[in-house]
């Protein structure tokens, strides 16, 4: 369940970027509406790799950006109990069909 996420990048008024196994179904919706609706600036992007290497992938992305990773692992924290301290921060993210580049993290 994104919404915590996405209310709180819509109550501090900050763009967000979603990277996940998967976004579809109800998740895809929520980011839609909040878009159209609310003019939430929302982007999901697929976690590249699989397995081990997608899990060190998005750890390094949280270190980069002094996000969080959230999941259903044990050792991991549920996106239902977000903070805005959990999320990381960049001065740009560049989306394309292939790729996502995140410039100038903020450790």
């Amino acid at each position: 369940d994104i919404v915590p996420a996405l209310e709180l990048a819509n109550k501090y008024r900050k763009p967000i970027v979603i990277v996940a196994e998967d976004v579809d179904g109800e998740a895809l919706t929520t980011l839609v509406l909040n878009r159209l609706k609310v003019g939430l600036q929302v982007a999901a992007v697929k976690a590249p790799g699989f397995g081990d290497n997608r899990k060190n992938t998005l750890k390094d992305m949280a270190i980069a950006t002094g996000g969080t990773v959230f999941g259903d692992d044990a050792n991991l924290l549920k996106i239902e109990d977000v903070q805005i301290s959990d999320l990381g921060e960049a001065e740009e993210v560049s989306i394309t069909k292939d790729d996502t580049l995140i410039l100038r993290g903020k450790v």
